[in-house]
C-alpha cells in the first residue's frame, strides 16, 4: 500500500506553531502602524474590539502586553510594550529585560521569543541614538535571539533634508531619491558615533517608514528579519520551523513568501516531480492538491471572518 501523501508545511511546522515577536518602543513611535503593514492586522483594535484579537495573557511583565493573536492573521503572537512605556526609565527597561530573560529561558521552541524589534524615532538633525535603553535589551538578548533596531518615521528625516537643503534642481521623485540617499548617509554618520565597545555597534539597524513611497523600507526590514532568523537557526533556508513561521506570518514582502514557497517545494514535492519515487502510484490530482495546499498555507491569505486560510483570497491576490 502506498504511503500517505502529506503536506510538507505541516511536516515542518505544526498548526499550533506561531512566530513570537516582541516589539518595544515608546508610545507614538509608530509601532502599531508598522505592525499593521508587516502582518496585515489592525493592532489599534486590540483594546476597542476584543472580537478581533485573542489574549493569551502569557506575558509576565507589567510593561509588556501579550501575547496577542489577531483574527486577521493568526500566524504570529505579539508582545509589545505598554502605552506608558518610557525608554529612558530604568524600571521599564529592567522590567522588559526580565520578560526577555524569562521567555528565552523556555526550552520549548514554540514558547520562546523568535525575534525582537526595538523601535525608536529616526534621529533628526544630528541627534544621537538612545544607547543606554537599547543596551539593556541587547545585554540579555545578544546572540540569543534576533534583535533589530528599527528606526521609524524615516520619511521625516528625508523631508527635513528636502526642506532645509536644496538637494537638486530636478524636483519630484529624483529630488526625493537624492534626499533619501543623503538621509541614509546621515544615519550612517550617526551610527559611526556609537562606541565600538557598545553592543549596538554590532547590531542591525533598519530605517523604515510606513507612508506611500517607502514600501521598500518595510520589505527590507522583513527580509532582514528573515535573514537573521535563518542565521540563528543555522541554515539559510525556510525548511525549519522558525524561519518558515516568519515567512508565513509576514504578509507584506513577496520576495520572502516566494523564497519560502520554493524552499518548501524543493524539500520534497518539486524534486519528486523529477523522479517517480515520490509520486509513484498516486493520482496526479492528489499530488497537485497537496502542493496547492502547501502554497496556500505559505501565502497566508486568510478569511478575516473565520481566521482560516482562504483559497479564494489567494487566487484574488495572485491575480492582482
Amino acid at each position: 500500500m502506498d504511503s500517505p501523501f502529506h503536506s510538507t508545511v505541516l511536516e515542518i511546522l505544526s498548526d499550533s506553531f506561531k512566530f513570537r515577536i516582541l516589539v518595544v518602543g515608546k508610545s507614538g513611535c509608530g509601532k502599531s502602524t508598522l505592525l499593521g503593514k508587516v502582518f496585515g492586522v489592525d493592532p489599534s483594535s486590540e483594546i476597542e474590539d476584543l472580537d478581533l484579537v485573542e489574549r493569551l495573557n502569557d506575558a509576565v511583565s507589567q510593561k509588556i502586553q501579550g501575547g496577542l493573536t489577531f483574527r486577521e492573521n493568526n500566524k504570529f503572537i505579539l508582545y509589545t510594550s505598554s502605552p506608558d512605556f518610557l525608554p529612558n526609565s530604568d524600571t521599564d527597561f529592567d522590567d522588559t529585560r526580565n520578560f526577555i530573560h524569562t521567555r528565552l529561558s523556555l526550552e520549548d521552541p514554540q514558547q520562546t521569543l523568535h525575534a525582537i524589534w526595538v523601535c525608536m524615532d529616526t534621529p533628526l538633525g544630528g541627534e544621537r541614538l538612545n544607547e543606554s535603553g537599547i543596551e539593556r535589551v541587547l545585554d540579555v538578548a545578544y546572540k540569543k535571539v534576533p534583535v533589530i533596531i528599527v528606526l521609524t518615521k524615516f520619511d521625516l528625516l528625508v523631508n527635513s533634508i528636502t526642506i532645509t537643503e536644496k538637494t537638486s534642481d530636478l524636483g519630484g521623485d529624483d529630488e526625493i531619491n537624492e534626499a533619501r540617499e543623503t538621509a541614509e548617509r546621515l544615519l550612517d554618520d550617526t551610527l559611526k558615533k556609537v562606541s565600538l565597545d557598545s553592543l549596538l555597534s554590532q547590531q542591525l539597524v533598519a530605517p523604515v517608514s510606513t507612508i506611500d513611497g517607502y514600501e521598500d523600507t518595510v520589505s527590507k526590514l522583513i527580509q532582514s528579519t528573515d535573514g537573521m532568523v535563518q542565521k540563528f537557526q543555522g541554515k539559510r533556508i525556510h525548511d525549519l520551523p522558525i524561519a518558515l513561521a516568519w515567512a508565513i506570518a509576514q504578509r507584506q514582502d513577496l520576495e520572502t513568501t516566494v523564497a519560502a514557497t520554493i524552499d518548501v517545494g524543493s524539500k520534497r514535492h518539486w524534486s519528486g516531480l523529477g523522479s517517480t519515487t515520490e509520486f509513484k502510484g498516486k493520482v496526479l490530482e492528489q499530488c497537485v492538491s497537496i502542493i496547492h495546499q502547501d502554497i496556500i498555507a505559505i501565502w497566508n491569505i486568510q478569511d478575516s471572518s473565520s481566521g482560516k486560510t482562504s483559497e479564494l483570497g489567494f487566487l484574488t491576490w495572485s491575480k492582482n
